[in-house]
């Protein structure tokens, strides 16, 4: 699924394109908005105390630091570890993947920073591994890489902004250039 995340300013919403399969929503002055999308929703949770069980999302997304006792009527939970450092070895995102599922995470999200290209390979390759449903990459202008393989690897979601205007994090790739890169890959 294509995600476009809109982290500011709530009536970006309205420049979306329809090619999106899922909108990623952060904070309060969306909630009100939520209902108004034709898309599924990604409620990022910020503050916990702006959650409640009545909020119409189809997923939530809580940082694994963070208390995940309230949770959506029917949304599914997204844990995320987020490392704007260094990409972990594989065997601590196993670890990481373990506490997440223990949490009851129904999706786990590994999201790493590249300080080499060959840190690439670690989240790709949790992926692959992965019995559990996943979005994984890396963060950064060395991850491109793995944002652009991460779903021949299996990840659910990729973050792609519509323009540079929708840009969340570093080494995002716009959508006219990732749907570019992607039917390059298709052809093989």
């Amino acid at each position: 699924m294509i995600c476009a995340s809109v982290k500011k300013n709530p009536e970006k919403l309205a420049d979306l394109p329809k090619q999106y399969d899922i909108v990623e929503v952060w904070g309060p002055s969306f909630v009100p908005l939520i209902r108004l999308l034709q898309k599924p929703v990604i409620l990022k949770v910020a503050d916990c105390d702006l959650v409640d069980e009545n909020l119409n999302v189809d997923y939530i997304d809580y940082d694994i630091s963070m208390d995940v006792s309230v949770r959506p009527k029917g949304a599914k939970l997204i844990i995320s570890y987020h490392n704007p450092d260094h990409t972990p070895s594989l065997n601590e995102l196993h670890g990481i993947v373990r506490d997440m599922l223990a949490m009851g995470a129904d999706i786990c999200k590994i999201v790493t920073k590249a300080v080499t290209v060959e840190d690439n390979l670690i989240p790709l390759r949790l992926l692959a591994e992965s019995k559990t449903p996943m979005i994984a990459f890396c963060l950064g202008e060395k991850g491109r890489i793995s944002r652009i393989m991460a779903p021949q690897f299996g990840s659910l979601i990729s973050y792609v902004p519509p323009t540079a205007d929708f840009v969340t994090a570093e080494g995002q790739i716009v959508f006219d250039e990732w749907m570019k890169i992607q039917k390059m890959l298709a052809r093989g």
